[in-house]
């Protein structure tokens, strides 16, 4: 599988996950989500269905957020079940 990737993983201020959340949620508004590090850019187009998984933790000494987003260009629902008669 090859496609275009930019990855981050870095401790930022609270207010820059803001930034980052931000232009995230402004650009699932609209349509386009453009991800640019260096000269590396992904620009996604998320369709209308979303698949989204969030986990929260709390323990004694750490707290952890993660959200993870997917979708299928084609723009359909892929774990819908289809039930019809043989043969229709």
């Amino acid at each position: 599988m090859s496609g275009q990737e930019v990855k981050m993983k870095s401790t930022v201020e609270r207010m820059k996950v803001y930034e980052y959340l931000t232009g995230l949620a402004g650009g699932f508004k609209l349509g386009t989500v453009h991800v640019q590090k260096g000269g590396g850019i992904v620009t996604l187009k998320p369709e209308d269905f979303v698949k989204l998984k969030v986990e929260a933790y709390r323990g004694k000494h750490k707290e952890k957020l993660c959200f993870e987003m997917s979708w299928h260009r084609d723009g359909q629902e892929h774990d819908t079940v289809k039930i019809s008669a043989a043969g229709k």
